[in-house]
């Protein structure tokens, strides 16, 4: 009786873990989605929409539609795709593949030093928005949630100071209205909670992309988070 008890709950835990894995909520991640323009859905019933700063995963399909447009970074190997409707593309690990389509995206290089910044973008938006929200709302009143670069160690400093080069050198190669080299620096940026920095590279990043609206809600939550931090030092 105890054993056929034991067996059940043992077959019950290995169903719920194969369909944890299995389902497409736990896909690897394949990208940051860099850039939304017109209408882009995501999923094969179109019942979710893409939005700039998303992760993209493997096997996601996205349909772009007339003027529509959609800007992918792949951490495997730092492939940007820019992609522009009407398209319905799927997503691999190294690049997308429009389906019923001879269309192709245009493909650029973000190189490898990129990526760390660009993995990071998801977290610091999830970081920031939850200082405005919820229980960490009255937190963020009571206490000061970002850094002055000179409350950084040497080595922190050191590490801002490469993200700097880095930066500079991906403005060279980059399109007029490419914000992944701002994307990249925001990333390294927020890891040691520079906000001060950071509110100035989305700035840079709205001047080149003033409709994007994922960097607007990034500017006002930091907005928000700066003049909290003001009041304090008050």
């Amino acid at each position: 009786m105890k054993r056929n008890l034991m067996v059940s709950i043992l077959m019950s835990v290995i169903l719920v873990l194969m369909v944890t894995f299995t389902s497409p909520t736990y896909a690897k991640e394949a990208g940051l989605i860099t850039s939304v323009s017109g209408e882009v859905f995501l999923g094969k019933d179109k019942n979710g929409k893409a939005v700039s700063f998303m992760k993209a995963k493997i096997g996601d399909v996205f349909y772009l539609g007339e003027k529509s447009g959609l800007q992918i970074v792949y951490f495997k190997n730092g492939r940007k795709e820019k992609w522009e409707g009407a398209v319905e593309i799927t997503i691999s690990e190294e690049g997308a593949v429009a389906s019923a389509s001879a269309k192709t995206p245009s493909v650029s290089e973000s190189g490898s030093a990129a990526l760390e910044g660009l993995r990071a973008i998801p977290n610091f938006i999830q970081e920031i928005n939850t200082e405005r929200t919820g229980a960490a709302r009255v937190r963020a009143l009571k206490e000061k949630t970002y850094r002055k670069y000179n409350e950084l160690s040497e080595e922190e400093k050191g590490k801002v100071q490469e993200a700097k080069t880095i930066y500079n050198n991906m403005l060279k190669s980059s399109e007029p209205d490419d914000i992944t080299p701002e994307l990249f620096s925001i990333g390294v940026l927020s890891q040691f909670k520079l906000y001060r920095e950071t509110m100035g590279l989305v700035k840079v990043a709205l001047e080149k992309q003033p409709d994007n609206e994922g960097l607007k809600l990034v500017k006002e939550s930091l907005e928000m988070i700066l003049n909290k931090g003001e009041k304090e030092e008050d």
